[in-house]
């Protein structure tokens, strides 16, 4: 058996193809509610709800649809070689639109070295004068498939001898440390301070299912590591700020199981130790998802909000992408042709299908256009990662740091790889870290 998609050759009764991912046989067991996950040579830190040969029909057709808005836009155009290579440092004078989220004041130069700058304007990662500079990735893994960041510690997902790995890399000290996964497989780390969440299970080979599936915490350097969900739960995708916890539980619409995910976000507050202080709370009680496609339903958490998307109208919720306020625990419609949210304390990022990528500043309302090419962002407090496609003989895409502001916008990386099976760009406060061809770049911000 081939598949469709790529032409691999397929083992006789998988349900996925092993190089592309895409699902070329049945997935029927109950456990399958979120499938075998792709594999990790083209995962994402998102949710992979099913995946079907039309992928590459619909994929193509929003490539095309994106090209379109790049043809429009003089300032994408670019002569850049389709190779992959590390960050330009060069940035790119833009002129800055409205503040967001405690970004710096826009001015009428986009150089802030004017008198009425602050001292703490000019040091704003990734909106003030400086750059992005790379790190010496020499005590950092090979063969990396993603990577998780907070102020403290770095997370890398990556392939050794015998099966795959999970690392911490602490920035005080610049200790490599191996955290203690236990069952055959994990993935969606995640990390807030010193603290790593990650879920782990066994994947069954021959009935195509998952068993001791939990989420877990970890105290980084040395644990505990504290089992957070309990057995006979199927949890994914868990995602850690503040004190939360939060993490997604899947099953067919009940209304359209062909082509819908009906999802459940649930979440626990954590003690200091990682351990959960109660029972776990559904936080957000309906969420859909397409059933087919490449492209991963989307959820984010900060310590102050919760953003999902909805694929589809569901129990009185439009389909658009959403945010929560943790002090109110409504359901806030950001905006109806929208999707892939990314929060970062009071402002999410989000694509929307008519301006492109954007970011909202959930405390005062005020939306500001980041870049109309971006998609696949993360957000950062005072800037955002991205990818955005730029053609040539052959479309590549160039990783993106841009600050809110607009004063600072830089190339990080570039890739052939699309963004959908790529591996998120993380970031923190003042880094930022991506994997490209197995290899990861971590950027700093370096104020002048």
């Amino acid at each position: 058996m081939f598949c469709k998609a790529c032409g691999a050759q397929v083992p006789d009764g998988a349900a996925f193809c092993p190089v592309c991912g895409n699902q070329v046989g049945p997935v029927e067991t109950t456990a399958a509610v979120h499938g075998a996950p792709p594999p990790r040579r083209n995962s994402r830190l998102g949710l992979w709800v099913g995946m079907a040969v039309a992928a590459a029909i619909l994929i193509a057709a929003g490539l095309v649809l994106w090209l379109v808005v790049l043809d429009d836009d003089e300032t994408a155009k670019t002569t850049s070689t389709t190779s992959t290579s590390p960050a330009q440092t060069t940035s790119t004078g833009v002129a800055p639109p409205a503040t967001a989220g405690g970004a710096a004041a826009s001015t009428s130069s986009t150089s802030a070295s004017t008198a009425s700058t602050s001292i703490a304007e000019m040091m704003i990662p990734g909106d003030s004068p400086g750059q992005w500079m790379e790190i010496d990735n020499s005590a950092f893994p090979t063969g990396a498939y993603a990577v998780a960041l907070s102020d403290e510690a770095m997370l890398i997902d990556s392939e050794i001898s015998h099966g795959y790995a999970l690392h911490a890399y602490m920035f005080a000290s610049g200790e490599l440390i191996e955290l203690p996964i236990e069952a055959t497989d994990f993935y969606d780390e995640d990390l807030e301070g010193d603290l790593a969440v990650w879920w782990e299970g066994d994947y069954q080979e021959d009935t195509n299912e998952y068993l001791n599936e939990h989420v877990f915490a970890y105290r980084l350097p040395d644990g505990p590591k504290v089992s957070v969900t309990e057995d006979g739960r199927s949890p994914y995708y868990p995602q850690t700020a503040g004190r939360w916890l939060t993490w997604a539980e899947a099953a067919p619409w009940e209304e359209d199981p062909e082509d819908y995910w009906l999802l459940k976000i649930y979440g626990v507050q954590l003690d200091p130790e990682g351990r959960p202080e109660g029972d776990p709370g559904e936080l957000v009680w309906a969420a859909t998802s397409y059933a087919y496609g490449d492209v991963p339903w989307v959820y984010s958490l900060s310590g102050t909000h919760l953003a999902w998307e909805n694929a589809t109208a569901v129990e009185g919720l439009e389909a658009g992408v959403y945010a929560m306020d943790f002090g109110r625990f409504d359901p806030m419609l950001l905006a109806t042709e929208a999707s892939r949210p990314s929060l970062s304390n009071d402002i999410v990022v989000y694509y929307d299908h008519d301006e492109g990528l954007v970011a909202k500043n959930l405390f005062t309302g005020r939306v500001l256009e980041i870049d109309r090419l971006g998609d696949f962002a993360t957000a950062a407090p005072s800037f955002a990662v991205y990818y955005r496609p730029v053609e040539s003989d052959e479309t590549f895409y160039r990783i993106m740091a841009r600050g809110y502001a607009g004063r600072h916008e830089q190339v990080l990386g570039e890739q052939s790889d699309p963004p959908w099976m790529s591996s998120a760009v993380a970031a923190s406060t003042d880094r930022v870290a991506c994997v490209i061809d197995g290899t990861v770049h971590l950027f700093e911000w370096q104020a002048r």
